[in-house]
């Protein structure tokens, strides 16, 4: 990271005059895709072609490519080249990449305008611009027209203005956002790889008992207890800042949401006070999405438990509480809850299927090893998400650093 701050502070001192600023069209040529249609699709003959979402923010997504017919006319003028400077016309208006030939024999479609470098230029530098202008600085604002869906024309486009620094400055400043990036994609894929690890983790522990040491839920020593009735609460209850009320919209998988939730004043929480939540319960939805849950946790502890969930408090010493919770979230559970569950449009469970669900029980010992293993990779993952939240603001302040001053 301490280079990547070096290449920027060593950009910086190399800008001298403002840049002038041009028409984006005086600098590329710019063309637009095909379209896709029901011929194009039924071709065939089909090659892979770009959609708006395979081009990110100065990155290409390959990992899912179309295809479409195009004829040999078609594949002379909208075959791309190493360098070709890409930008979205609709959606996300403005997100631009730049191809580096990441697969043979490309094509794109007519949501992306193609621009090819009419002189000496960085396409990798004006893809920066593009990010700062667009999302960070608001330059061209108004520049998409609008009928159902925002669109940025072809005219439009070559009309903008951009920077046209010295060649040799856009490269060093490319260079030193691109070093950022390096680093931004490589704690990217730490991080992909650390959660492949903890679901293979997970699903080899739990296939191996998931046979041989298996439990009804209900021959534990637990509670199942559902939510507050809806007449037990009423609107006066209600007050802006007080105890939080965890509703299923509030639950996401092993979590809760960090927005704001409903509160009661204390009087109520009082009167409910069977329904709070202790560190180690287990918060799940009676209905609608069961794949969401959440293991409580000192932040959310002394909550209220809503009247859409239920509440699972295990009592019994034969069972890690944050072993049942991880099951929990397991297809094998998953599967369990979706199998069991009544109702045609929306599926719900009660307290008497949860206790009828099978748990692989182990252990202890291993349970509690086994939870260590977790808790190690979540630590990895929680370090490596800190680091996308600095890379992220040194990234920004780069932008911001090396464009803004210009301005």
């Amino acid at each position: 990271m301490s280079s990547a701050i070096t290449e920027v502070e060593e950009s910086k001192t190399g800008s001298s005059a403002p840049w002038p600023m041009v028409p984006i069209g005086d600098v590329f040529d710019i063309q637009q895709g095909k379209a896709l249609s029901a011929a194009a699709r039924g071709a065939s003959d089909r090659y892979p072609f770009l959609r708006t979402t395979n081009v990110l923010w100065n990155r290409i997504d390959g990992s899912s490519i179309d295809t479409m017919g195009l004829s040999a006319q078609e594949r002379s003028r909208l075959a791309l080249c190493p360098g070709d400077l890409l930008v979205c016309e609709g959606g996300e208006i403005g997100r631009a990449a730049v191809w580096h030939g990441e697969i043979d024999e490309c094509f794109y479609q007519n949501h992306i305008h193609r621009l090819r470098s009419r002189r000496e230029a960085s396409p990798e530098f004006f893809a920066f611009w593009f990010k700062y202008a667009f999302t960070m600085a608001d330059l061209y604002q108004g520049a998409g027209t609008k009928t159902t869906i925002a669109n940025l024309s072809m005219g439009r486009l070559a009309a903008l203005p951009i920077p046209l620094p010295p060649l040799d400055e856009q490269l060093r400043i490319a260079a030193a956002l691109t070093t950022i990036q390096r680093a931004q994609n490589a704690v990217n894929s730490e991080i992909r790889q650390l959660e492949v690890l903890k679901e293979s983790y997970k699903a080899g522990f739990l296939s191996a008992y998931s046979k041989t040491s298996q439990v009804a839920l209900g021959s534990l020593r637990c509670s199942i207890n559902t939510g507050p009735f809806g007449s037990q609460l009423h609107a006066s209850d209600y007050v802006p800042v007080g105890v939080r009320v965890l509703n299923p919209m509030h639950l996401l998988r092993n979590g809760v949401v960090d927005g704001p939730t409903p509160c009661v004043n204390e009087h109520t929480a009082t009167r409910l006070e069977r329904h709070k939540l202790r560190v180690g319960d287990v918060i799940i939805p009676r209905r609608g999405e069961l794949s969401r849950y959440a293991r409580v946790d000192a932040n959310i502890a002394g909550s209220l438990c809503g009247t859409g969930c239920m509440v699972i408090r295990l009592e019994d010493q034969r069972i890690n509480a944050d072993y049942f919770a991880t099951y929990f979230g397991s297809e094998g559970a998953q599967a369990y809850l979706r199998d069991a569950a009544t109702g045609t449009i929306m599926p719900n469970i009660n307290p008497k299927i949860l206790e009828s669900m099978p748990i692989p029980l182990p252990s202890r010992a291993k349970q509690d090893e086994f939870v260590k293993g977790c808790d190690a990779i979540d630590s990895a993952l929680r370090a490596a998400d800190n680091k996308t939240k600095v890379l992220s603001r040194v990234f920004d302040s780069a932008l911001s650093c090396l464009f803004g001053p210009q301005l």
